[in-house]
């Protein structure tokens, strides 16, 4: 399933990202773009509910870099400690409408 795969990038690249921090105000950013690119990838084919939840963290990865001073940059760190809230819970429920679909294909 398409959604499931573009979700698994965009996890992956958050992962990579995550995992590039350096020195204090040090943003990567081949990182950060590959989090705001598999966020918009994504919301090809995601419903509503996850499209925000990746836009906002798309949008709070941008603000780190294009950050010049370290309040905007500490600006938007504290912004990506909230971005994400949400993904856990519209995810599931995504991907559960999908084997609702199939229990209903199945019968009774």
């Amino acid at each position: 399933m398409i959604t499931r795969r573009k979700a698994e990038e965009l996890l992956g690249s958050m992962g990579s990202f995550l995992g590039s921090f350096g020195p204090p105000n040090e943003f990567p950013r081949e990182p950060g773009k590959l989090v705001i690119q598999s966020a918009f990838a994504l919301t090809a084919y995601a419903p509503v509910e996850l499209n925000v939840v990746a836009l906002k963290l798309a949008m709070t990865v941008y603000l780190g870099l294009i950050a010049h001073t370290n309040e905007e940059m500490e600006s938007a760190i504290a912004a990506a400690r909230v971005s994400f809230k949400g993904w856990n819970d519209n995810y599931f429920k995504h991907m559960r409408s999908f084997d609702d679909e199939r229990a209903k294909c199945s019968g009774p």
